[in-house]
């Protein structure tokens, strides 16, 4: 895509993962009748070695840690991944990766873990190791590795891997992403359970201490039934649209069960 501002000025959208090559001489070509004028005129384009793009002789990147990846592959490239030799198919892959992305030394590996995809099971997600960078100036960052491969995948028909045999296979709409880290996500919500958790534990005994005689274990019945309530319409907010035809139903019975808890909770009060 491109903008034309004048008979002299133009823009032109690229990928951000088309120039990452260092100490790089790039000669970019424009075929004859590629951009047109104001007028609608076809212009001249670009001969090679008119217009040349030199990069910069280092990586100017933060150091990032090494981490692992995930790619999926579509419906297809996971039938077809379930019926040829597995072993060698991902060999294929990550040369054919490889040769897409500077890499000037082993950063990137396939570990050989594939599995189905949580959120969709007919589709295989591989995973890569990618090893922090050694030499920072000259090695490209585990960030921008990521980066690179997420935009070239998500834009497979347009970068460095359109003319790759397995190309087909990739899935665009997921393209290279970090592999979740469990304990990352879940540890502040661990932490803010544990908390609540102890801050139950010390009403409940400090109301035993002063009303040895009261029904103090109520303080965990009511503050179960606020939570489930609480996750029950949190549920329906995040999810009940997933199924469509089920958000109707799901948010009758919700009613219902509140309504029934209410009556049960003023029968039994008197």
């Amino acid at each position: 895509m491109y903008n034309m501002y004048n008979m002299y000025n133009m823009s032109c959208q690229i990928l951000s993962s088309t120039f990452n090559r260092i100490n790089s001489n790039y000669t970019i070509v424009v075929d004859d009748n590629f951009v047109t004028s104001l007028f609608n005129e076809p212009l001249r384009g670009i001969k090679k070695g008119v217009w040349n793009v030199m990069t910069s002789k280092s990586y100017n990147s933060v150091i990032s840690d090494s981490t692992e990846a995930l790619l999926r592959l579509n419906s297809d490239g996971s039938s077809y991944f379930s019926s040829y030799n597995q072993s060698q198919l991902l060999d294929d892959l990550l040369q054919q990766i490889k040769e897409s992305i500077p890499l000037m030394n082993d950063q990137l590996k396939i570990t050989h873990s594939v599995q189905s995809d949580p959120s969709d099971f007919s589709k295989l997600l591989i995973e890569f190791s990618i090893s922090k960078a050694t030499d920072p100036l000259n090695d490209p960052s585990v960030n921008s590795i990521i980066k690179d491969l997420d935009i070239m995948i998500k834009n497979k028909y347009i970068s460095a891997l359109s003319d790759k045999k397995f190309m087909i296979f990739l899935d665009d709409q997921y393209g290279f992403q970090v592999k979740p880290n469990l304990w990352a996500e879940i540890r502040y919500k661990l932490l803010a359970l544990v908390t609540f958790a102890f801050v139950l534990f010390v009403i409940y005994f400090w109301a035993q201490w002063y009303y040895p005689k009261g029904q103090n274990f109520i303080i965990f019945k009511l503050s179960l039934m606020i939570l489930d309530l609480f996750f029950d319409c949190l549920f329906i907010i995040e999810n009940g649209h997933d199924i469509s035809f089920l958000f109707i139903p799901s948010l009758v019975l919700l009613i219902v069960s509140l309504l029934f808890n209410l009556g049960l909770s003023f029968f039994y009060s008197y």
